[in-house]
């Protein structure tokens, strides 16, 4: 049985508004949590990529005063 589901009157209308704020709350900080994931991925990938190409620079150099 869920809770306040047989309390009626303001205490009922008080334990709805709750818990709509609370579902509410929780898909705000999902969607906050997804916006950063994304945002770390693409600089995680950035980041990958440009030590990639340093790696590439540094081996050819390498290569070249050898």
């Amino acid at each position: 049985m869920p809770l306040g589901s047989k309390e009626c009157g303001t205490l009922k209308a008080s334990m709805q508004a709750v818990k709509h704020e609370l579902e509410n709350m929780a898909i705000a900080h999902a969607e906050v949590a997804s916006g950063m994931k994304r945002e770390l991925e693409d600089a995680v990938t950035t980041l990958a990529g440009s030590m990639k190409e340093r790696r590439k620079l540094a081996m050819s150099l390498s290569g070249v005063t050898s």
